[in-house]
């Protein structure tokens, strides 16, 4: 939240005043060189945050959390359940930070959509939508593995899958809006062409930089079986003479 708020204001700053027959002969490679940028520097900062969320509820919840570059792990503590508070807040933590940004995203794309041209201020409009698309995510969620919002509804006694459900409603707005503001200042191309840059810098991130900025642990047999790239799952180690077993949090990439 602290690192996305810094961003818009920096962009306040940095974003181009454009008169009207500026901004109306704003060229679409423009765009395109802008959005590219933002989404190759900007994803992994948002990969971080989420996981950083987590980490700041483990924090929150007492736990002896360690923050990794796609995870965040602590020891389990000898009362936790599913259905425990901790269980709740800790996988509130992605999804609030998720959440957060989508909302802010949404709202600056709706003041875009309304009063102002893309091309008056392109930085704002570019960061406006990376935020937004992460509100997209929202849109899947894997039946066979369990995700943070799988995790918060078995933690409320819901049925697994009840948070993700209700998140279909909002994702499909966050969609309409992206598209259709998008439509309105000419700039699907750009976004087309750069969400793949996005993915490709999140790739980056999750397999070089991340890794080399976060030098990983040891990890055992059973957590590297988890193939799902996003899920909270209870990993018992024999191989570690302590009873407790680890808890992580996975992240992921955005999905347009």
């Amino acid at each position: 939240m602290v690192v996305g708020s810094g961003i818009f204001f920096v962009s306040k700053r940095w974003s181009p005043k454009l008169t009207r027959h500026e901004a109306v002969d704003f060229p679409v490679w423009k765009h395109a060189l802008i959005a590219g940028t933002l989404f190759a520097f900007l994803v992994p900062i948002v990969i971080l945050g989420r996981e950083f969320g987590h980490w700041l509820a483990g924090r929150v919840c007492g736990l002896d959390v360690i923050l990794h570059h796609d995870e965040v792990r602590f020891r389990k503590p000898q009362n936790w359940t599913k259905q425990s508070s901790e269980m709740l807040i800790f996988a509130m933590g992605g999804p609030v930070v998720e959440l957060t940004l989508a909302t802010f995203g949404c709202c600056g794309l709706w003041k875009f959509r309304q009063k102002e041209a893309a091309s008056a201020q392109p930085v704002r409009f570019w960061i406006f939508s990376l935020f937004a698309l992460f509100g997209l995510r929202w849109l899947r969620y894997n039946l066979l593995s369990e995700s943070d919002e799988t995790m918060i509804s078995k933690s409320l006694g819901l049925p697994p899958y009840f948070v993700a459900a209700v998140l279909l409603l909002p994702a499909l707005f966050v969609t309409w809006l992206i598209v259709d503001t998008h439509r309105t200042n000419r700039t699907l191309l750009p976004l087309v062409c750069s969400v793949p840059i996005g993915a490709a810098s999140a790739l980056f991130y999750l397999n070089v930089l991340g890794p080399a900025a976060f030098p990983p642990k040891s990890r055992t047999s059973a957590s590297r079986a988890m193939t799902d790239p996003m899920r909270i799952q209870m990993v018992y180690t024999e191989s570690n003479p302590c009873p407790a077993s680890s808890v992580r949090s996975r992240s992921t990439v955005p999905h347009a």
